[in-house]
């Protein structure tokens, strides 16, 4: 008789460890949509990205930021802004990879660095567009700078007026070298061959002035 009254009535405990199973897991759930919205609301969602040489060291540069093509073949480098791409939505990782043909030397270079992006300088007060620059040369030498970030804050706020001489120095985020290619590898091969005459030409002419009035500068990575 008692087996019969046990087996009619099942033990509480079971449904009460469901629900504090259930309960865990959108505990787990709400926390890691807080932590991705958390990311989303804080990390810059634009960025103002500029890729240049050297004046004195020209190059053919291509620039790739989290598996987005940002630069291919171009001499005379780029400005651009638009919308941030990250590699995952729960996390404000920037990845660069920077290759180049140093047109003077006749040397490819290959560097890959990351940086998260709340190192950025951004505009005004919202922190949604930030601004980073990199620079390719001479020889190995990467350098990566934001602006001021008070200097950046004015501009965002059109408070230039406020912007001081000592905020004209940029921030240094990065200074790395960068590996050579060999001359027989595709990258290098590729870029070599983006050489446009009239691109050379031009950029070769800007060297030319910029050492007529500057002594020639020593790359970094060669000491």
């Amino acid at each position: 008789m008692d087996g019969d009254m046990n087996s009619a009535h099942p033990s509480p405990k079971r449904p009460r460890r469901a629900l504090v199973v259930v309960f865990g897991a959108c505990v787990a759930f709400l926390a890691g949509a807080a932590m991705i919205f958390g990311f989303g609301q804080s990390r810059p969602k634009s960025l103002s990205l500029s890729v240049h040489s050297h004046v004195a060291a020209p190059a053919v540069k291509r620039l790739v930021q989290n598996g987005r093509m940002v630069v291919e073949l171009s001499t005379k480098g780029r400005n651009e802004g638009g919308p941030t791409t990250y590699g995952d939505r729960s996390d404000d990782l920037l990845q660069f990879e920077l290759s180049w043909y140093d047109i003077v030397a006749k040397q490819t270079y290959s560097a890959q660095f990351e940086l998260p992006a709340k190192k950025l300088s951004t505009f005004g007060d919202d922190k949604d567009h930030a601004s980073i620059d990199i620079v390719s040369g001479p020889g190995a030498d990467v350098k990566v700078t934001t602006p001021n970030p008070e200097a950046l804050r004015l501009v965002g706020l059109r408070q230039t007026d406020k912007i001081t001489p000592e905020m004209d120095a940029p921030v240094v985020l990065l200074e790395l070298c960068a590996k050579p290619v060999a001359a027989s590898q595709p990258l290098a091969q590729e870029l070599a061959a983006g050489v446009e005459d009239w691109s050379r030409d031009r950029a070769l002419e800007q060297r030319k002035r910029y050492l007529a009035s500057n002594p020639a500068p020593r790359s970094r990575c060669a000491s």
